[in-house]
């Protein structure tokens, strides 16, 4: 049987205020009262009922997080971010996943304001949505992770992506490379969108024509990365370098390169992005695009813990955070004689 307060009250002769109030550690409530209450309530195995508290502070102290795919090492990282954050402001989080459809997005914020969550955490599938409309006015605050700041009625937080496509093209463009080659998620995701942009404002600056036959977009797990890839390469005018949109996309090509018996980097750079832990250990390690996807989670976690506590004086904020070339050993000048030679210049050394 569970045991309640009124149990506690009854073994220690307290009234049920003043036990509840030990427990909540009033400054009411004498520092001996409290160690009695305390060591009862562990001898008896009490557990506070989180319904009954809910109903008196109107909080549940859990809020949910929905990203597009958790097995995704991004997407982990930033859950784990999120679930450390709230373990220290000792909130409960509810990952869900969306899988890239607005329907189950849509499906899960309804379930997520049945359970009374405080607070939600979106990684949105795409732009302005019902989703929103009905967090908006339904009151719950929420925090769009890897939004769009100019459609976002609420805060954000998100890396630069167009940085970061236009780092991994320009490096390759610095090696000397015109035909690189572009594998990406579908631009009706932010995220992909921006990285799109960046990658051409990189061909523009250097003078290099679009082709648009370089440009491959498709999920980015590892079978599809795998065969994005190898259709790139049986395309006539095959790219020097291939930019990947994300690691676990790099590591598919590496996959349908060694198919081919084509080697990185002497016959074609790979830049990859994310800087998973894969990253390092790939043969040879990969140059990649870093940015700290668990801290994008933490961040986000502690914003909309600062806006539960401070609705009004909170305000709305944007928060970019700016992604970095890591330079290892699968970028190279294109080979000589090839197409795409264009200038020199080799990788540094390994990180």
């Amino acid at each position: 049987m569970k045991v309640t307060l009124r149990d506690l009250a009854e073994r220690l002769g307290l009234s049920i205020s003043t036990v509840s109030r030990a427990l909540a550690d009033d400054p009411r409530i004498s520092r001996e009262t409290k160690r009695q209450v305390t060591e009862t309530a562990k001898q008896l195995r009490y557990r506070p009922s989180v319904l009954a508290r809910g109903l008196k502070t109107r909080r549940t102290m859990t809020i949910g997080l929905i990203v597009i795919d958790v097995t995704y090492p991004v997407y982990a990282s930033i859950a784990r971010g999120v679930e450390d954050e709230a373990h220290i402001a000792k909130y409960n989080v509810i990952i869900c996943n969306s899988d890239s459809t607005p329907g189950k997005e849509y499906q899960y914020i309804e379930n997520l304001l049945e359970r009374g969550v405080d607070g939600v955490l979106l990684t949105p599938v795409g732009g302005p949505t019902v989703q929103w409309d009905i967090l908006e006015r339904e009151a719950i605050p929420f925090v769009l992770i890897e939004g769009d700041d100019d459609d976002s009625p609420s805060s954000s937080v998100r890396v630069d992506h167009a940085r970061g496509g236009h780092l991994a093209t320009d490096y390759l463009v610095g090696l000397g490379h015109q035909d690189i080659g572009l594998l990406c998620g579908p631009t009706s995701f932010p995220w992909n969108r921006q990285l799109y942009d960046g990658y051409r404002q990189a061909l523009d600056k250097a003078g290099i024509p679009f082709r648009s036959s370089l440009v491959i977009q498709a999920d980015l797990d590892l079978t599809s990365s795998y065969y994005a890839a190898s259709e790139l390469l049986s395309s006539a005018g095959p790219p020097t370098a291939i930019f990947a949109g994300s690691d676990v996309t790099a590591y598919g090509t590496y996959r349908a390169l060694s198919e081919r018996n084509l080697s990185v980097p002497g016959d074609i750079s790979v830049i990859g992005y994310g800087d998973i832990p894969i990253a390092r250990v790939l043969s040879p390690p990969l140059t990649t695009i870093s940015y700290d996807s668990y801290q994008i989670g933490k961040t986000s976690a502690r914003r909309l813990f600062k806006i539960l506590e401070d609705p009004e004086g909170c305000g709305t904020a944007h928060l970019v955070i700016q992604p970095e070339l890591v330079v290892r050993k699968s970028a190279a000048p294109p080979r000589k004689g090839s197409k795409g030679q264009r200038g020199k210049g080799q990788d540094g050394p390994e990180k």
